[in-house]
């Protein structure tokens, strides 16, 4: 009789952490900062910005980043930039 009710309830957690190790999508999430610092170039024809990405995974699969892009405006011309990197 104790095995009839203590085996679904094993099953049920067996489920439960086949679907959070195996089953569930990598799930990765960007984090900006608030601050992004900016400094002249080596020969001071250009500007180098640097901004620090955090890349985190509440996934149970590996997740991979290939290619991110940046979207730069200039508030005062209104133009924009895009930069790829991969």
């Amino acid at each position: 009789m104790m095995a009839i009710t203590v085996s679904p309830l094993a099953l049920t957690f067996s489920a439960v952490s086949l679907n959070q190790t195996v089953i569930k999508q990598a799930r990765l999430h960007v984090n900006l900062p608030d601050t992004i610092n900016c400094k002249p170039g080596s020969d001071g024809s250009f500007e180098v910005l640097f901004i620090p990405i955090t890349v985190s995974n509440s996934g149970a699969r590996d997740g991979l980043v290939s290619t991110m892009k940046l979207e730069v405006r200039n508030l005062g011309t209104g133009s924009i930039k895009t930069l790829h990197a991969s």
